[in-house]
């Protein structure tokens, strides 16, 4: 660890247990997880950036040390390192912030002040909100104790309390439009193990199933096998216009997305649930969905 910059070693130190590798680039360090889908950049300074399916680079955090670096990206890595081992989900997230510590907002970002004096700063809004309120229940952990808890299929000896139990199954009855008529469907969701997240989708006789790390990318799985047959579920999930944050996935498992403006940022009243049913002329292909969210991103 240098003055003001993690080395090559310090980062795969904490990517080792999860599928992000660390590459080196012109101004700092690519992290990036095994599908490209969701990226890291650490820079000089203590700061970091985050891009999703290949869009822009956003800020998301800045620190006044690498310790605290290392603390916030084991947080973000923490499902994809429980998926990689086959261990109990976590979900990293506290509605209270941690004794001592207080959050101010400000134009660059959510700052969390700790009762040492040293602050961080996260990204504006309430995604960095969440986020600082969770990093200050371990905003001073040892980085070696956060690595063997998120290791541990119990979570000790720092994240016991957000071991997360298996989701219960949800079933729900909704549309979907075969390119003539609008037929019934029924969306089964459930989570054969703490990794593994499962939708089936039965129409008629036929029934389609596909796994995936999350609720969303499962339902993706699906759409994938009916696109091509002309079939499109009127489910919020495949809705042009909605889509999950990073949070969503890692600590939500993909159970709900936001409805998104151009322009605009979402807020809490613009959650819905993935399986939430939705009208024919709001649906479109995964492709249309992404460019949406990639041209929202931008």
């Amino acid at each position: 660890m240098t003055a003001s910059q993690l080395t090559r070693e310090d980062l795969e130190l904490i990517s080792a247990p999860s599928t992000y590798t660390v590459t080196p680039v012109d101004d700092g360090f690519d992290l990036s997880d095994a599908r490209g889908d969701i990226r890291y950049k650490v820079r000089p300074g203590w700061r970091v950036s985050r891009s999703e399916r290949s869009g822009p680079f956003i800020d998301v955090f800045s620190a006044s040390g690498g310790a605290a670096v290392q603390r916030y990206l084991l947080l973000r890595f923490a499902a994809d390192v429980r998926l990689g081992h086959d261990l109990p989900w976590l979900h990293p997230e506290q509605r209270e912030i941690a004794p001592g510590f207080t959050i101010e907002s400000t134009d660059e970002g959510q700052l969390l002040h700790g009762p040492d004096g040293v602050a961080e700063c996260f990204r504006p809004g309430n995604p960095g909100l969440y986020e600082a309120t969770t990093f200050s229940w371990l905003a001073r952990a040892d980085v070696a104790d956060l690595l063997r808890s998120l290791l541990d299929a119990a979570g000790e000896p720092l994240l016991a309390a957000w071991v997360q139990r298996p989701i219960p199954r949800i079933a729900v009855k909704r549309l979907a439009w075969n390119g003539t008529a609008e037929v019934p469907a029924v969306i089964v969701y459930t989570q054969p193990d703490y990794t593994t997240h499962r939708v089936t989708v039965t129409i008629g006789r036929d029934s389609w199933t596909s796994d995936g790390p999350d609720a969303f990318a499962a339902l993706d799985g699906v759409r994938e096998q009916l696109e091509p047959l002309g079939i499109s579920l009127l489910v919020e999930g495949a809705r042009v216009g909605s889509y999950p944050s990073g949070m969503q996935r890692d600590q939500g498992s993909g159970l709900v997305v936001y409805r998104m403006e151009p322009g605009a940022k979402p807020t809490q009243r613009d959650v819905r649930d993935t399986f939430g049913a939705v009208g024919r002329d709001e649906v479109g292909s995964i492709a249309e969905q992404v460019r949406f969210f990639r041209d929202w991103l931008a």
